[in-house]
């Protein structure tokens, strides 16, 4: 969620315009969310849902693990995989962002 643009798609549009300087934005002829907003989610996102669902996932997932029983194979190796496939998306997107604003380095870290 944190690495995709964020619209406005109702009538009310909190006084934004819509983005036109950027033809190859994914929000190029629509309406993004003020800065303030996004910042807000953000926000809310990490510290009401993120993180206490984030322990909680990996204490059951290291649960699983440790209980080493064949049952549990497949729901360790699902876990797994979205953990991992979530990190390259994010790592994509970094090194997205890092490209399009003239970074020299392979993977930009605001």
């Amino acid at each position: 969620m944190s690495s995709k643009s964020e619209r406005i798609s109702s009538g009310e549009t909190l006084g934004m315009e819509p983005q036109m300087f950027d033809k190859a934005s994914s929000n190029f002829g629509k309406i993004p969310i003020p800065p303030v907003m996004g910042a807000q989610i953000s926000l809310i996102m990490s510290t009401i849902v993120r993180q206490p669902l984030q322990r909680a996932i990996l204490a059951q997932l290291q649960g699983l693990i440790h209980a080493n029983k064949a049952k549990s194979w497949f729901t360790i190796y699902l876990c797994t995989f979205i953990l991992l496939h979530s990190c390259a998306l994010y790592t994509s997107f970094e090194n997205w962002w890092g490209r399009k604003h003239g970074a020299r380095v392979r993977n930009h870290i605001f």
